[in-house]
């Protein structure tokens, strides 16, 4: 554990619930800003990757479609 100013504190807070993902991004870069998903499901030529929050279709290895749940 440590300890943050309140100021920094509260920005890496906002940080954390401000995402930005885009369709085309590559599934790797999804990884690196959401951490690794709760469950991963492949079906066809696509897969879908499912996160706490929303669930990120991945098509040719990169973002298809987002769910925000």
């Amino acid at each position: 554990m440590y300890l943050l100013p309140q100021d920094e504190a509260e920005a890496a807070i906002a940080a954390e619930k401000n995402i930005e993902l885009e369709i085309g991004m590559p599934e790797m870069a999804v990884i690196e800003k959401l951490g690794q998903p709760l469950r991963t499901v492949k079906v066809g030529d696509q897969k879908i990757l499912k996160f706490k929050e929303m669930t990120v279709i991945i098509k040719d290895g990169k973002v298809s479609e987002v769910k925000v749940e």
